[in-house]
């Protein structure tokens, strides 16, 4: 059995629930239990408000913090499980390397753009021969797909931070 911060612990906890624990990665379910107590601080849900940062560490981190977002019913026009399911889509698609969610006053995620092949979300780790910069006309259509996906998502300011990220910004 994986040992990680709950160990046999949480194998113990999950199985005396029913569920089985052979085929879970402890780890992912670590991560994804990690953020959702991150998202919970931010929006108050744990009396510790704040405005920390929850910052995917890699790609195969977007499943697990679109799942902590989807824990926030709404905030304006931010409704956490239409950007959940959105940050899955562009997961699926490989448009993105990384997110981070959190608070500038209200909600804002900060989507990463990569700049290599293998940085892209949906990367097969199996394929290391095609390895290539990616070009600017294939950056900036990923870019595009981001920020059609923030006006979708009814975000008030959405704008490139910097050449790496799309700021999306509800109010």
């Amino acid at each position: 059995m994986t040992k990680g911060w709950y160990g046999n612990r949480q194998a113990h906890s999950l199985a005396s629930k029913g569920i089985k624990t052979s085929g879970i990665n402890n780890f992912s379910i670590q991560r994804e239990k990690m953020f959702k107590h991150q998202v919970k601080t931010m929006y108050g849900f744990e009396d510790m408000g704040g405005m920390l940062n929850a910052r995917t560490n890699s790609t195969s981190d977007i499943p697990s913090i679109a799942e902590a977002i989807r824990l926030i019913e709404g905030y304006n026009d931010f409704y956490g499980e239409d950007v959940a399911n959105k940050l899955h889509e562009l997961h699926e698609r490989g448009v993105i390397m990384g997110v981070s969610f959190g608070r500038e006053g209200s909600p804002v995620m900060y989507v990463e753009i990569p700049y290599w092949t293998n940085q892209v979300s949906n990367y097969d780790d199996g394929d290391t021969k095609n390895i290539r910069r990616l070009t600017e006309k294939e950056r900036n259509e990923m870019k595009n797909i981001v920020k059609n996906s923030g006006s979708e998502l009814k975000a008030d300011e959405i704008f490139e931070d910097t050449d790496m990220s799309i700021r999306l910004w509800w109010d």
